[in-house]
């Protein structure tokens, strides 16, 4: 899915957000963060999001499941 976004948002000078549900994984309610960098899921998705939100961002969202990025 991220990849479709963002070709289809390709040259738009618009910023994009991803955010991510505790059901748009599966199974769900299944996210560990009980050490940092511990969520498989998450980490696997870090490394797609990173080019929306930044590196720190990224790093951020890696470890707890969380990122903020100022508008």
């Amino acid at each position: 899915m991220t990849q479709l976004i963002k070709d289809s948002t390709q040259g738009l000078n618009i910023p994009i957000y991803p955010s991510l549900g505790n059901h748009d994984v599966w199974p769900v309610d299944v996210m560990d963060f009980s050490t940092p960098n511990s969520s498989q899921i998450i980490n696997s998705i870090k490394d797609g999001w990173a080019e929306w939100i930044g590196p720190d961002a990224a790093a951020k969202f890696g470890e707890w499941g969380y990122f903020s990025v100022p508008l």
